[in-house]
């Protein structure tokens, strides 16, 4: 083997290490990182084999602060940009504050350029004496992707923050629940910085 293949061979090498030393100290930060089969129930009452993606990390901050971020769509805009980004069917902005039982209709873009078609949330329960909020939500290319998060108070006057997405997209579901494991990991992550600001 020539001397440019082995540095060639060596870098790449090298290059997969990095990655996978900065892949490894990045999901250092959440206690919780699984993907999980759940049988959920249908329109129809019948049920299909979806997935169930969960991702908890402690946020250094009072559970009252991150419960006000929670509910609101401007949290929601902030997390979950440049990758993904919203625009209201109906209404010029989103609702400031999520509403129980409200419906909002949005566009998706992948990094504000690539349509990913339209999405439909229904806030299903929100629920400030136990935190905890439940959305049921579909869309064009994934028919099932359901919210819920949670927030649970620890000892030390932080924050344990879950949430959980169940995903069924028929023979995709499995690349869309690696993709929204990503997803809510990245999510998190702008989360505790913000959460570290205002605690």
């Amino acid at each position: 083997m020539r001397k440019k293949q082995y540095l060639w061979l060596f870098g790449f090498v090298s290059g997969l290490a990095v990655v996978g030393l900065y892949l490894q100290r990045w999901n250092r930060q959440f206690l919780i990182q699984q993907v999980r089969t759940k049988a959920i129930p249908t329109e129809k009452g019948q049920l299909q084999l979806a997935r169930q993606v969960q991702v908890s990390t402690v946020l250094d901050c009072p559970i009252e602060k991150v419960w006000q971020l929670v509910i609101t769509s401007g949290l929601t805009e902030h997390l979950s940009w440049p990758c993904l980004t919203f625009t209201p069917v109906v209404a010029e902005v989103l609702p400031a504050v999520w509403k129980e039982k409200e419906t909002v209709y949005l566009h998706l873009r992948f990094m504000d350029i690539l349509p990913l078609g339209w999405h439909r949330i229904l806030v299903e329960r929100i629920d400030p004496e136990i935190y905890q909020i439940q959305t049921r939500e579909t869309g064009q290319y994934v028919p099932t992707w359901n919210h819920a998060i949670e927030l649970q108070k620890t000892s030390d006057d932080k924050t344990l923050y879950t949430y959980k997405i169940d995903i069924y997209a028929g023979s995709r579901t499995d690349i869309v629940a690696g993709l929204a494991s990503w997803f809510l990991r990245y999510r998190q992550g702008r989360l505790r910085k913000l959460a570290n600001r205002l605690g």
